[in-house]
């Protein structure tokens, strides 16, 4: 369990966050009220 902040976005369906607290892994889901992300894997 984690929090991050987003920092920006990274095209149309992405965004760029850091870790605030915690820890957060590929294939986590990030939320807040109504909108989610899932966390990806880095290529």
């Amino acid at each position: 369990m984690g929090a991050v902040k987003v920092t920006g976005y990274a095209g149309e369906h992405y965004f760029e966050a850091e870790i605030v607290k915690g820890e957060i892994k590929p294939g986590d889901i990030a939320k807040k009220n109504t909108t989610s992300c899932l966390v990806p894997r880095r290529s």
